[in-house]
């Protein structure tokens, strides 16, 4: 009885850890996409500078 108490709450522990891990994951994924985009729109506002972005069009 008591051995299935500890193996239910090993299970529960190991379940609750990697929730942690997956949500921290996915925390430094965002955050590395959002620096991505922003580094890649800012490259290309630079390329093109202020006004000539519609005349290109």
């Amino acid at each position: 009885m008591e051995r299935e108490l500890e193996i239910g709450e090993n299970k529960q522990h190991q379940q609750h850890t990697s929730t942690n891990l997956f949500f921290l994951h996915h925390l430094l994924l965002i955050f590395s996409l959002n620096h991505f985009i922003k580094h890649l729109v800012g490259m290309n506002e630079r390329k093109r500078g202020p006004k000539k972005w519609f005349s290109t069009r």
